[in-house]
């Protein structure tokens, strides 16, 4: 028996990776500097990983995303990179490969032409953002090893068994953005790529390619499946002595079983966690002979301790059930998990005792092949001083409260309930109280926060520097971001966000039954990382949370300003929540919290309210038959928690980088009165899907990407609302950016909104006289 991970995390465990990225993003350091920076902690983590794992994980440490990886391996440059693109191929200079790399994930800006980057979506149900690929007849598809031998030479520098790790090529086709023809025809260039890297990884004596393909846990048909066997009938006839696994995860494999098991893999790596039918399937329908089964059985997405009892259950039927030996892995890559627990010295000693992070998740994969392999137990007692993980488990619960919710009976939500005041009454009076112009002009929330934000905010938390005095700091950035609005010309302002290190973790900091880490970092994507809270019980609102801030930059302007509060859904999906807590009662209790605060900010006055819900999508079940559970509790929770809204008061929600346009019904239920929506990074392709929902409901579509400093020019900028015009009615079209503009510089978002109000300017006179 053998244990392995899927993947590791990689921005490093004191964000080392982070700092080298954000550096090197501002030309503080070179190429050079970079890369030997992240080598090093590559083969760090490889070395660390190799004392703790018998098969360690290779190629899945990213300088920015594993798609982009794959992009740049493959040659799937789409054209309009081509200019970019260093002629000399491998020999090109450091320099030069990673100036190239990063163009496609950040845009870049050649002889006054923009060039944008490629468009993000989520990975999966993860709150992880990948690149998505471009495919087009003009693509050369020309192979590009060299970051990826570095990869395999660091790990043959240790002398320990590893895996090659790769997206799988259904996987990429699937999430690949099709711009000309049909998915089929780039099957062919696409499987000659793959081929040409079993040759390649053969000649590199690597033992073992891990071959991803988690879209094999979606819903699938006979297209997909004729994909699959055309695809991997090619690959692995060039696998020699290369031994192949397809590793699958978030979900079972039950439309693809017979072909999976019909290929010639020598080991297959299934998820019991978020598949648990996979056990099901195994037992119906048996297992192919002569192949590894890798048994993805802790937990890659969540932070809490395996109940070890119940996993030696399921590992010791599933060795009844394989033929072959079995291997020990996590669920999926430990990506979505935080380094470690050591060194969280606020989170109590007896909460600590129940999480596992990526360290210790290693170590639960360690006891648990100990006792599988004779151990009577003892491998527990001498780890955890006598308990077993289960007895420690509950332990730890004694923080947690018992009464959470009734967690015997879960809460439902009713039917959708709209609001009382039909949506075409309130418009008016919204209308009435707040004399907005055509087109109307507005931010998502958040505005840069820079070094000094973070120092002050730094000195808060460790004493230094007194509540009175980071307070009267807040409200002196307020007072200038309003000023700086105003002088922009917007129509709507916001208060900047500047109390607020996160989204989620701010609102979890000021309410009952979170806990917050101090080094949780997780990646969201590229240098971005976020420190999701932990919701161990009864969540609860004991004070006003934005009410003081939002108040006070109100009381600065006779324009309106937009509160901004984070929705009860998306609050639970980028946190780790208990895992026996059901979800329709954790979002009951968020949602009375969220009304509590909305219903404070009513009386203060505020006369625009936004619930964001960001994350809506990252909990949906992969397969459709399975959402209605989910969105019954989504839509339940927004309106409960936006169900005291007066018809004055305008209510909006932000959404960005997800696929909404399956989910327009939802929205609607949502009964909104302004939803703003990422649309610039996607190129504008959720326009037709809002087209009848656009008719009687206010909406804007984000007119620039804030994920890339590129700015805009006023030309580029009426051209995309023109083509937003096409599709949405005058009275309907709110012009913002993207999303919030916390990771921008100042100067980029001076003159990127500066632009947005006079390119919006000069199209509402236009309209204005048409009117």
């Amino acid at each position: 028996m053998k244990t392995t991970i899927v993947g590791f995390p990689r921005i490093g465990k004191n964000r080392e990776l982070k700092t080298l990225l954000d550096k090197y993003f501002v030309q503080a350091i070179d190429a050079e500097t970079l890369y030997n920076g992240a080598r090093k902690l590559e083969i760090d983590q490889l070395q660390f990983l190799a004392e703790r794992l018998d098969l360690i994980p290779c190629n899945d440490f990213s300088l920015y995303d594993g798609m982009l990886d794959m992009i740049y391996l493959l040659g799937a440059i789409p054209p309009r990179f081509g200019k970019l693109q260093p002629s000399q191929g491998s020999a090109a200079s450091l320099e030069e490969k990673l100036s190239f790399y990063f163009a496609m994930a950040r845009g870049r800006e050649v002889a006054g032409e923009s060039i944008y980057p490629l468009e993000m979506k989520k990975w999966f149900i993860t709150n992880y953002h990948y690149l998505v690929p471009e495919l087009s007849r003009d693509i050369s598809w020309k192979l590009e090893p060299s970051f990826l031998k570095a990869h395999v030479e660091a790990a043959q520098s240790l002398g320990h068994p590893f895996k090659v790790n790769l997206i799988g090529p259904l996987t990429f086709v699937g999430l690949s953005k099709i711009q000309e023809g049909s998915p089929e025809e780039y099957l062919e260039p696409l499987v000659r790529q793959y081929e040409a890297l079993m040759n390649l990884l053969r000649e590199w004596n690597v033992p073992w390619v891990q071959i991803e393909e988690p879209i094999l846990a979606t819903d699938l048909g006979n297209k997909e499946v004729e994909q699959f066997r055309f695809l991997y009938d090619r690959i692995l006839s060039k696998k020699g002595h290369l031994k192949v696994i397809l590793q699958t995860y978030f979900g079972d494999l039950r439309d693809m079983w017979a072909p999976v098991c019909e290929a010639s893999f020598d080991a297959i790596g299934l998820d019991f966690v978020g598949g648990p039918h996979n056990e099901e399937l195994i037992q119906r329908y048996g297992f192919p002979e002569n192949t590894i089964l890798v048994a993805g059985c802790i937990d890659g997405r969540n932070i809490w301790k395996a109940d070890l009892t119940g996993r030696k259950r399921l590992i010791k039927k599933l060795t009844a059930a394989v033929s072959q030996e079995l291997w020990l892995s996590s669920s999926c890559s430990l990506l979505h998990v935080p380094y470690t627990v050591k060194g969280e010295s606020a989170l109590p000693e007896n909460l600590k005792t129940s999480l596992a992070f990526a360290y210790e998740k290693l170590e639960e994969l360690r006891l648990l092949k100990q006792v599988l392999e004779g151990d009577p137990g003892t491998a527990w007692e001498v780890d955890t001083g006598g308990k077993t993980p289960e007895q420690q488990k509950e332990n730890g619960m004694a923080v947690r409260k018992s009464d959470v919710g009734n967690p015997q009976k879960e809460e439902t939500f009713p039917g959708n309930k709209f609001r009382p005041v039909p949506r075409q009454e309130r418009y008016e009076l919204q209308q009435k109280r707040l004399g907005l112009p055509l087109f109307p002009t507005t931010t998502i929330g958040s505005f840069p926060q820079d070094g000094e934000l973070r120092r002050m905010r730094k000195q808060y938390r460790e004493g230094t520097l007194s509540l009175q005095a980071y307070e009267a700091y807040l409200r002196d950035r307020i007072r200038q971001v309003i000023n700086l609005q105003e002088a922009l010309g917007l129509d709507v302002l916001v208060h900047g966000e500047y109390e607020r290190n996160d989204m989620v973790e701010y609102f979890a900091e000021h309410l009952e039954g979170f806990y917050t880490t101090e080094q949780g970092w997780v990646q969201s994507y590229g240098s971005r990382v976020t420190k999701p809270p932990i919701i161990y019980g009864d969540i609860k609102r004991n004070h006003a949370i934005t009410v003081p801030w939002i108040s006070y930059a109100q009381s600065l302007t006779k324009k309106p300003v937009k509160a901004i509060l984070t929705g009860p859904i998306t609050i639970i999906n980028w946190s780790f929540v208990r895992e026996d807590l059901p979800l329709a009662v954790v979002a009951s209790q968020l949602a009375d919290a969220i009304r509590e605060e909305i219903d404070d900010l009513q009386e203060k006055g505020i006369p625009i309210i936004q619930v964001d819900e960001a994350a809506l999508r990252e909990k949906l079940p992969l397969r459709r038959s399975e959402w209605e559970g989910y969105l019954k509790v989504a839509v339940g929770a927004f309106q409960a928690a936006t169900a005291s809204v007066r018809p004055d008061v305008q209510l909006h929600t932000h959404m960005c980088y997800s696929e909404f346009g399956s989910m327009v019904d939802a929205i609607n239920a949502f009964d909104v009165d302004v939803i703003t929506i990422e649309a610039a990074r996607s190129q504008f392709e959720l326009l037709p899907s809002f087209q009848d929902y656009a008719r009687d409901h206010q909406i804007g579509p984000g007119v620039y990407d804030i994920h890339s400093p590129l700015v805009p020019s006023i030309e580029e900028l009426q051209q995309r609302i023109r083509r937003m015009l096409q599709y949405i009615p005058a009275p309907m079209l709110w012009i913002n950016p993207d999303c919030g503009l916390k990771t921008r510089n100042i100067e980029e978002t001076k003159a990127a909104l500066d632009h947005m109000v006079r390119a919006t300017k000069k199209l509402r006179e236009e309209y204005e006289k048409r009117m």
